[in-house]
């Protein structure tokens, strides 16, 4: 009768904490899915951040290589993007336009 009675309530304990565990992982489930949720939601309403402008001194440079590239008596060579020599480069083609004029 004892042995019956210990056997009941060992299986009472089993399904108990199966039924505690399962319990738990719905929760957790429910949990991670409204995080998702929300996650989602923060993705699709985020505000666009304006992008930052370019630093001045590399629009001046890019503007100074398409000067460069586009003029008729500039051939870029392997050194044409070591530093410094754009700048000279640009230096000596405002100097030919000076003197053309």
């Amino acid at each position: 009768m004892i042995s019956a009675v210990l056997a009941g309530l060992v299986l009472l304990l089993l399904f108990a904490s199966n039924w505690m565990l399962q319990q738990q992982r719905e929760v957790k489930s429910e949990i991670r899915q409204q995080r998702e949720t929300y996650d989602y939601y923060r993705q699709a309403t985020r505000q666009p951040q304006e992008p930052r402008p370019l630093p001045a001194e590399f629009v001046e440079a890019q503007q100074i290589r398409q000067k460069l590239l586009n003029h008729p008596a500039v051939t870029p060579g392997p050194g044409f993007n070591a530093p410094g020599v754009q700048r000279t480069g640009i230096s000596i083609v405002q100097a030919m336009e000076k003197e053309a004029e």
